[in-house]
């Protein structure tokens, strides 16, 4: 708990304003409250110190509603090392912690930093989440407020976006929490004063080499000034319109997955998938990989879905981010893009003696037994064969290019075969093949049988095999 009046001040006898000063708290507790799983009762929070005001206010304001929500609040400072007083404000900031009772960890990067928005946001919230992860963090609190959220959609207009990117900042991204998005920044600065708590005023907000500098204090300013209306209001309706619209593609985008995937996590049917027109298929794409926890570009899943519907079975792309997506006949899957092994164990069958092994064909292990008289178990491929003395040793292994299979109506590649059976490419190196000596196909278990060596009234040996 902390004090949220100063002692020392020189404010007039009267005091400060308890009913300004009180304010922002109850509302904040409100809010948390109203949102029970934005901040949850009990959770360690890791609160990133700037030690500017915003940060300031979320750290005193965090504190002072720790005891009612048991919280434990830990805070955050990130040196990007850009000025020559930034380590002796990181001290200064280190000691006000200590007088609140709070453990505050300080960062620094780990290389050369360029001094650009987008590397320094990035080391800063890297360093964040692994603080959060060892610490065992359940949220990673920040101090953007409305005005930032005003700026950002300002910005994102400037350069070009959709609706997803006018929706703006996201009150909750994961563990990343904003508590503060609704509070404009004179009245958390008006607390701050009232309340009689430091910040640090960093130089850098106000060099308008900065982009959004410059939109903070040149052009929403101008705007204002030639508009005669409060500009950041418009944005912000903006925003409210955009993520009403944002919320309800989403649900037509979730509709198409599930009716497209009929509850197959990984694949979709190719017909369902096509009806959509491509902004629709975008978006799906896009979804299947936020669920993965991947974050693609716009330009990617735009040009995937236009181009997925010229795939050929077996024919596939990848998406970015270590996904792909194969058409698998009349399927579309998404799976890690790296790449699948294809070299697969070997076993031998030496002769007609009895025999057990296992054997991984990919990333799939099988049980195999072998013998003149080989007990029959539930679930396992079965086959009798009567194999020339001749022919052996016989080579159980994963398909090779090249290889054929004599039938009925002529020797035939097996790949074909496995097309006409509709097994998927992806499937098609775990399946085991038995061979003889000379190349030729025995059995592929589950599809066809050499007719060659198939067992008439004397069986020389039985093979089954099985999921191990």
């Amino acid at each position: 708990m902390i004090e949220l009046t100063d002692p020392n001040s020189t404010r007039q006898a009267r005091g400060p304003d308890t009913k300004a000063l009180t304010d922002l708290p109850r509302r904040l507790s409100e809010q948390l409250q109203a949102q029970p799983d934005l901040l949850p009762a009990g959770s360690r929070i890791l609160v990133a110190y700037s030690g500017g005001p915003d940060s300031t206010a979320l750290v005193h304001l965090l504190a002072h509603l720790s005891g009612s929500h048991n919280w434990d609040v830990q805070a955050a400072h990130f040196d990007h090392g850009m000025r020559p007083d930034s380590a002796r404000e990181a001290e200064a900031l280190h000691a006000r912690m200590r007088e609140l009772g709070m453990r505050l960890h300080i960062g620094q990067p780990e290389g050369e930093l360029r001094a650009a928005h987008d590397p320094m946001r990035r080391a800063r919230y890297t360093w964040l989440d692994g603080v959060a992860t060892e610490i065992g963090a359940d949220r990673i609190v920040t101090g953007h407020n409305l005005d930032d959220q005003a700026e950002t959609v300002l910005f994102r207009l400037l350069r070009g976006t959709g609706n997803r990117g006018l929706v703006g900042i996201p009150e909750r991204r994961g563990r990343i929490v904003r508590p503060l998005l609704s509070f404009r920044a004179d009245e958390i600065r008006e607390w701050l004063k009232l309340a009689g708590h430091e910040a640090i005023e960093d130089p850098s907000n106000v060099d308008i080499r900065w982009a959004r500098n410059r939109i903070r204090h040149q052009l929403l300013p101008a705007l204002e000034q030639h508009g005669g209306f409060d500009v950041r209001d418009q944005l912000l309706a903006i925003r409210s319109a955009a993520e009403a619209v944002e919320s309800r593609s989403r649900r037509v985008v979730e509709m198409a997955l599930a009716a497209a995937s009929c509850g197959d996590p990984d694949g979709f049917n190719r017909k369902a998938v096509l009806w959509w027109p491509v902004p629709v298929r975008a978006e799906m794409l896009r979804l299947t990989a936020r669920k993965r926890d991947v974050r693609l570009t716009r330009g990617a899943v735009l040009s995937a879905a236009k181009d997925i519907g010229s795939l050929r079975s077996g024919q596939g792309f990848d998406l970015g981010g270590g996904l792909r997506i194969e058409r698998e006949f009349d399927r579309f899957v998404v799976r890690s893009a790296e790449a699948r092994p294809r070299r697969s164990d070997r076993l031998a069958i030496p002769g007609i003696i009895s025999g057990k092994a296992t054997l991984r064909l990919c990333t799939r292990v099988y049980r195999i037994r072998w013998g003149v008289e080989v007990p029959p178990h539930r679930g396992a491929e079965r086959v009798a064969l009567f194999v020339p003395r001749d022919h052996y040793p016989l080579t159980i292994r994963g398909w090779e290019a090249g290889d054929r299979i004599r039938l009925p109506a002529g020797s035939r590649k097996l790949k074909r075969v496995f097309g006409e059976a509709r097994v998927p490419v992806s499937l098609r190196h775990s399946i085991p093949i038995v061979t003889d000596c000379q190349g030729n196909v025995l059995w592929i278990p589950g599809l066809s049988l050499c007719a060659d060596y198939a067992a008439a009234q004397n069986t020389e040996l039985v093979i089954e095999i099985e999921d191990a």
